[in-house]
């Protein structure tokens, strides 16, 4: 059986969704919408219609182009939080797991006690002492991403320490040193 014959319908749905979504995103300044922060563009909180297809809102701003445009913000914080926690998290859940020993355990206890502090406390302190902004929740998600990031990298290291190659690759060390 083919590779492709596997994947359903659901899966081909849902992928070409992320395209169009993505796809929009990208070319958001290049396909023919209206101004998304224009008021009166259209009649205020009108329907759908040949001119908006999803309809405008209260202050007659076109919906589609409003979406189109907070695609953009919202898939470069999502992808952006992911990426710094794991750019922050990864080394240390690798440094964790392969060290072990001391290292470990100031590691887990530093990620435990990021674990318990609430994520919304952290959130709103952020947010009053430097601004709401983009970046400052860029930031925060990324920086609340760290623990699920060391515990998951440590993990996978952990198990991987305990395979018979590495087994094998320490042992052979100090036999291969000069």
């Amino acid at each position: 059986m083919r590779p492709d014959r596997r994947l359903g319908w659901g899966f081909r749905l849902a992928a070409l969704w992320i395209v169009l979504v993505v796809g929009a995103a990208l070319t958001a300044d290049l396909l023919p919408l209206p101004d998304h922060d224009a008021t009166l563009s259209g009649e205020p909180a009108a329907g759908p219609g040949a001119s908006h297809p999803l309809g405008t809102d209260g202050l007659g701003r076109d919906l589609l182009a409003r979406v189109v445009h907070g695609a953009r913000v919202s898939l470069g914080v999502g992808l952006g939080a992911v990426l710094l926690g794991l750019l922050i998290g990864g080394p240390l859940g690798l440094l964790a797991g392969y060290r072990r020993g001391p290292l470990d355990r100031i590691v887990m206890t530093a990620n435990d006690v990021l674990l318990a502090f609430p994520a919304m406390v952290f959130a709103l302190a952020v947010v009053a002492f430097a601004g709401p902004s983009v970046r400052n929740v860029l930031i925060v998600l990324g920086l609340l991403g760290v623990p699920a990031w060391v515990r998951l990298i440590r993990g996978v290291t952990l198990s991987y320490a305990r395979r018979e190659f590495v087994t094998a690759a320490r042992a052979l060390a100090p036999a291969a040193a000069p």
